[in-house]
Order: C-alpha cells, then structure tokens, then sequence
C-alpha cells in the first residue's frame, strides 16, 4: 500500500495593514499557488478593501493542500494638534502635544527625531515647533509655541552679569 502525504510546507505569515483615511488599498495573497478564496468571496490573488476589519484569504497549493492568511487593517488618519501644553517658569521646563483625533502617532520638536510619547522634558531654548506624523505615513501636523524663562536672581552691581532681571521668551503680538 502506497500513502502519499500531501502537505503545505511553506510559510505563509499573517499581515497587519492600515489604510488611511478609509481610501482603498491593495491586499496580496503570497504569489505562485492554485487558487485563493477570500472571506469577501473574492478568487482573485489580490483584493480592494476600504474599510478596516479582519481579511482571511484560503490559499491553495499545486497538491490541494491549503493555509489560511489573516490580514488585520486598522484604520489610521492625520493627526490634528489640538495644543501644546506648555510648563514653563521652572528648572524643568516640559510639554504635552495633545491630539483630536486617535491614532498610532508618534511625536518631535525637532522634525527629525519622533518618540512614541507626547511629553517632552529638559528643554532649554525658547522657540520650538511641536510635530505629529502617523505611524503608517497618513500625515502629520505641526504647531509652534514658546517657552518662558524668568531667571531666578539677578545682580545689578554693574558687573555685566545677570545686571538686569529680563523675561525670556516673551513676544509681542500684532493686532
């Protein structure tokens, strides 16, 4: 008696995607295999989606053996600045970006290096601009601010140093 085993020994990984904004995207079954049935009903190696939820594709190789594929798409969007917490006036001058809208975000004042959290902390200059840019490249926003520093002594003895006591930070505005 002759038993063949027909298996599907390559690798098929499960994806994550995100669409932006619920515009349409492209998912893609691994290429090279018999057929795909999608959970959309779909028999095509490629679908159009715009909207987020779990996909499963049945993918079916040469021998008729099969594997599913998972894609999770999540939604994602800009994020919108709502303001800049600033706090000021201290030895530790810090601030808090805060957003409208959810997301996967991550966050700079300096345009080139972005962290997962909003808070900044240590900050030394008075003119910054705070940034929010989506993790999966569906847009950023910026805004401006300013910091304060009121120095904690000065020493008017005419020795040029700390003579005057002056606001940094401070700009008039235009009316």
């Amino acid at each position: 008696v002759t038993i063949n085993i027909n298996a599907f020994t390559n690798v098929i990984l499960d994806e994550t995607v995100a669409i932006c904004n619920n515009i349409a995207t492209t998912l893609t079954a691994d290429s090279g295999y018999r057929s795909y049935t999608w959970s959309t009903a779909e028999t095509t190696q490629s679908i159009q989606i715009n909207t987020p939820g779990t996909y499963t594709v049945t993918i079916e190789n040469a021998d008729g053996c099969t594997k599913v594929k998972t894609f999770t798409v999540t939604g994602s969007a800009a994020p919108i600045i709502d303001r800049v917490l600033v706090y000021d006036l201290n030895d530790n001058n810090s601030i808090d970006i805060v957003v409208v809208n959810p997301g996967s975000y991550e966050y700079s004042i300096d345009g080139f290096n972005f962290q997962a959290s909003p808070s900044f902390t240590n900050l030394n200059g008075l003119v910054y601009t705070a940034y929010a840019r989506d993790i999966y490249g569906c847009g950023s926003d910026s805004e401006e601010f300013h910091l304060i520093k009121i120095p904690k002594y000065f020493t008017p003895n005419g020795d040029g140093y700390n003579d005057y006591w002056n606001l940094k930070g401070i700009y008039p505005t235009s009316s």
